[in-house]
């Protein structure tokens, strides 16, 4: 599938080296190849507020709508909604012209949906993003809990909390549908109630220590031919940066009379 990127920057922000073009077209092309998709050409609008000026005064953006047209795309990438605009009424008007090509909008939030509605594990979903060397939003390393943050806020299924209510917005980016979105939560749900890992698990000492170095979980894992048990940080054993430079526990069979 081919596709096009948008890519636009505020003068006015304070923000601008974090989110620089340069920043923008990269995560623009490393979530496009996560979903196996071509960008073909990435449209820019630089120094143009998405709040104080008319989407049809962009350059940019008039431009991409006339590539999108002639050339059936199907997906615009953008690093967030905020690029494509500030204003509800126009964020609508220009998804109402990309419908009108079946074209989508695919934000940084959406390079989960699909796993999360596979059932996948929040582990194992940041464990892939990390092997693909996809960059959190954050702080460039994803995490369990980064990406279970994502599965529950209901920002992603459409909706703005304001005074403790939730509403169904536009700008808020509707990545699951409420079929996916009742899916994933209970997915999320199935072991709230299993009590501590000690109960569940084999394995006497786990849910109960922790990493000296770091704080996180110890985990069992097994080791060599003769299939010795030894606990290892989880920190140490599933990040892909700063990994924790603990040592392993090895233990020996317990026998309680």
């Amino acid at each position: 599938m081919y596709a096009v990127g948008y890519v636009r920057q505020s003068k006015e922000r304070k923000d601008r080296e974090s989110i620089s073009p340069e920043t923008q077209i990269e995560k623009i092309k490393q979530f496009a190849k996560l979903q196996e998709t071509k960008v073909v050409k990435i449209f820019r609008d630089i120094d143009i507020s998405g709040f104080r000026v008319h989407y049809s005064k962009r350059t940019g953006l008039m431009d991409m709508l006339e590539y999108i047209k002639a050339n059936k795309i199907k997906k615009v990438y953008v690093y967030n909604l905020a690029r494509l605009s500030r204003r509800i009424k126009d964020f609508l008007e220009i998804t109402n012209e990309l419908e009108k090509f079946d074209c989508s909008v695919v934000s940084a939030t959406e390079m989960i949906r699909d796993k999360a509605v596979n059932m996948w594990g929040v582990k194992k979903i940041s464990n892939y993003l990390n092997r693909k060397n996809i960059p959190s939003p954050i702080d460039g390393k994803w995490t369990s809990q980064a990406v279970k943050y994502i599965l529950l806020n209901p920002f992603y299924r459409g909706y703005l909390q304001y005074d403790g209510k939730l509403y169904e917005s536009p700008l808020a980016p509707k990545v699951f549908s409420p079929e996916d979105w009742e899916k994933i939560q209970e997915n999320l749900n199935r072991y709230v109630n299993l009590g501590p890992r000690g109960e569940v698990s084999p394995h006497l000492l786990t849910g109960l220590l922790v990493c000296g170095a770091c704080n996180s979980r110890m985990e069992i894992r097994y080791n060599g031919s003769k299939r010795a048990r030894r606990y290892i940080c989880s920190n140490r054993q599933n990040a892909f940066v700063n990994k924790c430079p603990s040592s392993l526990l090895f233990v020996c069979d317990i026998v309680i009379l």
